[in-house]
């Protein structure tokens, strides 16, 4: 009960004593003695020599605090009072004028104590390059599953496959605690009351300059001893569409193991029109054809086992399989027989083992990768008088190692190096020659980034990495690059608000499909062709970012400029009714654009997030009549707790067209509404409506001197999907809470 009535006396310090003056202020970080974790929502309070109250502050998510008062006068003696309910209390004196940056370390108490849980909103740490948020424990309690929890994080939007996108990309990278997951999909394997916070990184850190990632989510969790199993299944009603995954997960002090299982399985429909035109419009030929069944069917397991005999070190392997299967079956339109038949099937394993150590100034990590896959294609065009088959075997190893140096309080220094060899052996032809195809490609990149605090309000982070690739093909061909990317942000934070000026860049390599050049034929009239000299796209961004967080208020907004040399694009060939898609690359591509992010509660019960994106797309040797066009994109979320127990989410994206190196293409909307009801603490019950507004369209149209296609996509993937997730943890004794609503919204 003493502890109890002491944190809410913390929690009602009145922070207006504090007031923000440089010359009369004490700060530091408050971290775990065992761990040297930060700890959050700390009560510390400043006294005079006498123990009188001078003023108060509490940690946030990342252990920081600040205390300032006009009050403060230098050259005195004070003490600073440190106390948390899992913590043992602190006193700490220190003399004005020799020490105003402290670092507080604090011993866990082994008092058992009933648990109190405040309830409030996230929170985005101050004075960051990369911005952290953290979640209430009530929060947590209201889902099953992580990748929900994840959408309470401005920008963060979660589509109806639990595929997670920040800013509208899904080409992020997810780590958990620094380490990568081997897919994206594995949030769902972390337990929700295990997140402590997560980090939201924008501009890309130069160890990921060569990979092709918008941002990259940090995932920090503690933890947990105990079992947990968690299944999630989604299925239409009309059995056309199931999603499972299934998670068994067991943990010591020392030991963790889990098993990931995840189905995807699609039969859908799809109506596909391909038309060539002359260039006064003359319809020359057309394609109408409907794929059905469209039918795609992947097995995944994921499984890991990770040994930790103390907070400094840990060891751990991941391993992956996957079983894809697809085969779709086209027909004309209005006809009963198929004109083609296409088969393809995906084999592929993922291993990977990896070492860290981290200390107060050192992390070093260590990891080993083997990748192997294998594709077989079985395709029959045109009632079995063309066969098609094309088999690839890859094999990709790997070696990795990262050191960071924290080389004092406001200075951090990265460096790694990574080396990665691919050897592919594959038939790409058009009959069944015992003729094969063969690449290699050698890939070394190697970076340094420095990241130091200029005073309170002021972050500098600059890098540059280095890349060298080797590609050489069975018929002598070879290609060599050497790259190299500069990276900075400058970022400085006053009250409530930052403002982030960056540049980032970096690699996207083209794939083995788009190099290998055989012709594949995608339609009766239309066919794809691979370019051996291909190059890798250079990507390049600069962007100046304005953001205010206050409560359950976000708001940001950043113009940027992009760049990409290099550009891999479908130049488009014609002869007579026939057209071949051909890969190559273009000079150079140019964005102007701005991007806006809001996030709010209307009420106590609804809350919306919204992002858009807006640009201008200018290729200057575009071979189209337009050589500039403005296009966007726009994503809307409306959650409404309508009860303790019942949720419903509205989510709507869409896109318009946008400009290509020789036409313009428009990809599809994603819309779902969801009706979520909460059973008990173990099971959620939920109704699922994708595409409520429509079916999903692509449209593209790519021009040639004389003659340009049209090609349209309609897949009917109208559908209803009931779902159920079942969450059970087995841990250590759960305690009685008692739960103190915060109303002012402040820790």
């Amino acid at each position: 009960m003493k502890k109890s009535i002491l944190i809410l006396v913390g929690l009602l310090v009145n922070l207006s004593f504090c007031l923000a003056q440089s010359q009369n202020k004490v700060s530091g970080h408050v971290t775990d003695s065992l761990t040297q974790e930060p700890v959050e929502f700390v009560n510390v309070v400043l006294l005079n020599a006498d123990s009188a109250f001078v003023c108060g502050a509490v940690t946030d998510s990342v252990g920081y605090f600040e205390l300032s008062s006009k009050n403060f006068v230098k050259d005195n003696n004070y003490i600073i009072q440190v106390t948390h309910v899992y913590y043992d209390r602190k006193m700490v004196s220190f003399y004005h004028r020799d020490q105003t940056e402290m670092l507080i370390k604090l011993v866990p108490n082994t008092t058992s104590l009933d648990e109190v849980v405040v309830t409030g909103i996230k929170t985005k740490v101050r004075n960051r390059l990369n911005f952290t948020y953290s979640f209430t424990d009530q929060m947590k309690d209201k889902v099953r599953l992580t990748s929900r929890l994840l959408e309470n994080i401005p920008t963060v939007f979660v589509d109806c496959n639990s595929t997670i996108r920040i800013k509208g990309s899904s080409n992020i990278l997810i780590l958990k605690n620094g380490i990568e997951l081997t897919d994206n999909s594995l949030v769902d394997q972390i337990q929700p009351a295990s997140v402590k916070s997560v980090e939201i990184m924008y501009n890309i850190p130069s160890q990921y300059a060569n990979q092709n990632y918008t941002a990259i989510m940090n995932i920090i969790t503690e933890r947990e001893q105990g079992y947990s199993l968690m299944v999630d299944n989604k299925t239409a009603v009309d059995a056309s569409m199931n999603d499972t995954k299934v998670n068994i997960g067991y943990g010591t002090e020392k030991n963790s193991f889990y098993l990931f299982y995840k189905q995807y399985y699609r039969n859908l429909k799809m109506k596909t029109e391909d038309r060539i035109f002359d260039k006064e419009g003359t319809l020359l030929s057309e394609d109408l054809y409907t794929t059905f069944p469209r039918k795609e069917c992947d097995n995944e397991f994921f499984y890991g086992y990770t040994y930790q005999p103390n907070s400094n070190f840990q060891i751990g392997v991941d391993g992956y399989l996957s079983l894809y299967r697809e085969r779709f079956q086209n027909a004309y339109e209005n006809q009963n027989t198929s004109f083609s038949v296409l088969k393809e099937a995906f084999n592929t394993q993922n291993y990977k083992g990896y070492a860290s150590y981290k200390d107060d100034k050192n992390h070093l990590k260590f990891e080993v990768s083997f990748n192997k896959k294998t594709i077989d294609d079985n395709d029959a065009y045109l009632a079995d008088e063309t066969m098609i088959k094309q088999n690839e075997k890859q094999e990709i190893y790997g070696l990795k190692l990262d050191y960071n140096r924290k080389i004092d309080e406001s200075t951090i220094l990265y460096s790694g190096v990574k080396y990665s060899y691919n050897k592919t052996k594959g038939f790409f032809n058009n009959n069944y020659s015992d003729i094969a195809d063969r690449y290699h490609c050698n890939n070394m990149f190697a970076y340094a980034e420095l990241m130091k605090s200029l005073g309170e309000n002021w972050k500098v982070d600059a890098g540059v990495s280095f890349q060298n690739y080797h590609r050489s093909f069975a018929d002598g061909t070879r290609v060599k690059k050497t790259d190299l990317f500069p990276k900075f942000n400058i970022s400085y934070t006053w009250d409530n608000s930052n403002l982030a000026l960056g540049y980032s860049s970096y690699l996207n390599d083209p794939s083995i499909w788009q190099m290998i050049p055989f012709i594949k034929k995608e339609s009766p009239n239309i066919s794809t062709k691979g370019n051996p000299y291909l190059k890798p796209q250079r990507n390049g961004t600069l962007s100046l970012e304005y953001s205010y967080s206050k409560g359950n208020f976000y708001l940001a907004s950043s113009a940027y400029y992009k760049q990409v040399n290099n550009q891999v694009v479908s130049n488009l060939l014609t002869d007579s009714k026939n057209a071949t898609l051909e890969f190559i690359n273009i000079k150079k591509v140019q964005d102007y654009g701005m991007d806006f992010t809001l996030s709010c509660n209307i009420t106590k019960w609804w809350s919306v997030s919204f992002y858009a994106d807006v640009f201008s797309r200018r290729i200057p040797t575009n071979c189209f009549y337009n050589t500039n066009m403005c296009s966007y994109m726009a994503q809307m979320q409306s959650n409404w707790h309508l009860s303790s127990r019942l949720t419903a989410i509205v989510q709507y994206t869409y896109n318009s067209k946008e400009l290509q190196y020789n036409g313009y293409s428009k990809s599809h909307d994603s819309n779902i509404g969801m009706v979520n009801y909460t059973l008990n603490d173990y099971l959620d019950l939920y109704v699922v409506f994708i595409q409520p507004f429509g079916n999903l369209k692509s449209y593209t149209r790519i021009h040639q001197g004389t003659q340009y296609v049209d090609m349209k996509d309609k897949i009917y993937a109208q559908k209803v999907m009931l779902c159920l997730t079942f969450n059970l943890s087995k841990g250590k004794e759960q305690k009685e809470r008692k739960i103190y609503e915060n109303e002012s919204k402040k820790y």
